[in-house]
């Protein structure tokens, strides 16, 4: 080779080879992959695997955001003025007309200022009541970026909102700030939202409840552990706008303690609004769209004729029908209920929750024997849940009293539709060595115990149209069992 060729070739292969950049269909390929994986894990640290992409380049980077801001969970607290001003540096320099303010499509709001027990035991009532509402008139009347940032966030095209733990200050001080409320109602009313919870709300006022029920979009409604519903609402609040559409709803969920009264006269006021002529009856709305109902048992008697108007109002369209009882054996459902007046009942599910070794059962029997015609009902699924001391307190299942009782139940010859019949009875043993850490991550045994049923419900099982399944399984907890089915809502 002359020394021409190898100044040549020296040159030629010394050149910085450049790399063809990745179309973006790829790129955005492989970023929504990872995120999918991310959701799945369902945990903040899931992630990092997107934050180590966003800073791979300018195109990761852009796609990563859109993954990492579409699920804001933002908790205000003594720290919540400092990162609700962060967030909203961010989502300010957004320079791609914000774009991620767009994709922001679940916003949960968590209030959280517990008390702690110390702080019960160390002062008198009258303190605890005082401090935590001075703190609460410090907090919210200096947190402008908090009201900033709902207001930029109420923009959003969000489709699940989540109002949670609103229990920082006593009574009704937070729900008293019109801006609050203003950006609450935004968010609410915005055509995109699909699914709304509340979760342990103190005393919020009745038109944050009612403004739901007229979300134009709203598909999905969680009442939970709700303390009370404030009524007594300034007078700009009695403006109402008439003939508006109610949502529709095909899911509504009323779980831990809701105030039934105050929520049917709620109901009634919808069609009040819509036409109906003054001085005549309250009607309940028509969700003709509902289909699921879930419930929880109360004492009070008063509160149970709520719900059983509740769950009437809407009878003509629910087909599944979800009821949690806690407590000791008894029958809360008022004389007047009865089973077949919900026509189109197609699947019915029992959760009873015991303290003691009985199974919590008299809730679903006396409802099942409350039917007194056919009915069109398909499958029952029944959870049973007893407290035990000791792990594997209950090893087998032998014939009683509640057993007969639920055996009688469930064959009066109304439900000749009845095709599928499940029992779980679950003993719960609260384990206390297991951390809090731990929580949400028990263990049930793969080996579940399947149970014969012929002792245990003779006539059913000797049915050759129902296929009957009894099943023992045990369950180790460092949570408490009236909790351990609820995590998601904390």
């Amino acid at each position: 080779m002359s020394i021409a060729n190898w100044k040549r070739w020296k040159k030629k292969s010394s050149t910085p080879l450049t790399a063809l950049p990745l179309p973006q269909e790829i790129i955005d390929q492989i970023i929504d992959e990872v995120a999918g994986q991310c959701y799945q894990e369902g945990n903040v640290n899931s992630f990092e695997p997107l934050r180590a992409c966003s800073l791979v380049s300018k195109s990761f980077n852009t796609r990563a955001r859109h993954h990492i801001f579409s699920h804001i969970d933002f908790t205000i607290d003594k720290y919540g003025r400092r990162r609700a001003a962060r967030l909203l540096k961010i989502l300010g320099n957004d320079s791609t007309d914000n774009s991620t303010l767009r994709n922001i499509h679940t916003l949960k709001i968590s209030c959280n200022q517990p008390m702690s027990e110390q702080s019960f035991r160390s002062v008198g009532l009258g303190e605890v009541v005082t401090r935590p509402w001075k703190r609460g008139t410090r907090i919210l009347n200096r947190n402008d970026y908090i009201y900033n940032l709902l207001k930029v966030l109420s923009r959003s095209p969000i489709v699940q909102f989540t109002l949670l733990g609103w229990r920082p200050f006593p009574y009704r001080l937070e729900w008293q700030d019109n801006c609050l409320m203003s950006y609450l109602l935004r968010i609410i009313a915005n055509p995109s939202l699909r699914i709304l919870r509340f979760s342990k709300l103190y005393w919020p006022p009745q038109k944050l409840i009612k403004n739901a029920f007229y979300s134009p979009g709203l598909r999905e409604l969680t009442l939970c552990a709700i303390a009370d519903i404030s009524v007594n609402e300034g007078p700009e609040d009695d403006e109402e706008v008439p003939n508006r559409p109610i949502a529709k709803l095909e899911r509504l969920d009323l779980i831990d303690r809701v105030p039934y009264r105050t929520l049917l006269s709620i109901l009634r006021t919808l069609t009040s609004n819509n036409g109906v002529a003054p001085g005549t009856a309250p009607t309940f709305p028509e969700f003709s769209h509902l289909r699921i109902l879930v419930v929880s048992t109360t004492k009070l008697g008063s509160e149970m004729d709520a719900l059983w108007e509740i769950i009437l109002g809407i009878a003509a369209f629910l087909e599944i029908l979800v009821i949690t009882h806690v407590g000791t054996q008894d029958n809360p459902w008022p004389s007047s209920a009865c089973l077949s007046r919900l026509k189109a009942l197609r699947y019915l599910q029992y959760n009873g929750y015991s303290t003691t070794s009985t199974l919590n059962v008299e809730c679903l029997t006396n409802l099942l024997i409350s039917a007194n015609s056919p009915m069109t009902l398909e499958s029952v699924d029944v959870n049973l849940y007893i407290q035990c001391g000791r792990p594997h307190d209950i090893a087998s299942l032998a014939p009683s009293v509640e057993w007969e009782h639920i055996d009688y139940a469930l064959n009066t010859g109304m439900f000749g539709n009845l095709t599928a019949i499940t029992f779980s009875v679950r003993p719960f043993f609260l384990d206390k060595t297991l951390s809090f850490a731990d929580v949400g991550r028990f263990s049930e045994p793969p080996d579940t115990k399947r149970i014969d049923p012929m002792p245990l419900l003779p006539r059913t099982a000797s049915s050759p149209s129902v296929d009957l399944n009894v099943q023992l399984m045990s369950i180790f907890n460092g949570y408490q069992m009236l909790g351990h089915d609820l995590l998601w809502q904390s």
